[in-house]
């Protein structure tokens, strides 16, 4: 018990204990509300995990060919753009991905934006506790992280993504 009190209290929560002969204990764990429990899909780029927000994935694929950055791909019979993810945050692109993920917002005028990211592996969904962090507040595209096992897992803002991605798409297209 010792251990999980020093990781709540890392995290700035509190525990609290309370127990009564023969009817039990009652254990208590309280969290700031600058934490936050978020379902997200866990993917791999570039050698590192981050989570998009479950809310705002339409649609999960993997590829039989590689894809890449500016591709278009057929999802539910209509053609999206494809942008890595790699590339969205500035990082070298890769050689091609095996899968997307299809994120989409809805607009003020009831129309959505879509479009599918690029990743190198979809690893699952996760409930994941997000830490906001201040020295991640100007890094576009990062909501905040959670501590996993095998590292730091990115949550990932998934409306600032949809604009990196689209600026990212506008730049390869004016390349052309």
């Amino acid at each position: 018990m010792d251990v999980v009190r020093a990781e709540i209290e890392a995290l700035g929560g509190e525990v609290h204990l309370s127990s009564e002969v023969r009817r039990g204990s009652l254990i208590r764990l309280s969290f700031p509300l600058s934490r936050a429990v978020v379902s997200c899909l866990k993917v791999r780029s570039a050698g590192q995990s981050f989570g998009i927000p479950l809310g705002s994935v339409i649609r999960v694929q993997a590829e039989r060919r590689l894809c890449h950055g500016g591709d278009q791909v057929h999802v539910l019979g209509r053609s999206l753009p494809l942008e890595s993810l790699q590339a969205c945050l500035g990082l070298p692109e890769p050689d091609g991905q095996k899968g997307f993920v299809v994120l989409g917002q809805q607009g003020a005028s009831a129309r959505s934006v879509e479009v599918a990211l690029g990743v190198d592996e979809i690893l699952g969904r996760a409930e994941v506790l997000l830490r906001s962090l201040p020295e991640l507040a100007h890094t576009a595209g990062i909501m905040g992280g959670s501590v996993q096992e095998d590292g730091i897992l990115w949550v990932l803002d998934p409306e600032a993504m949809l604009g990196l991605a689209m600026d990212s798409l506008m730049r390869r297209v004016a390349r052309v």
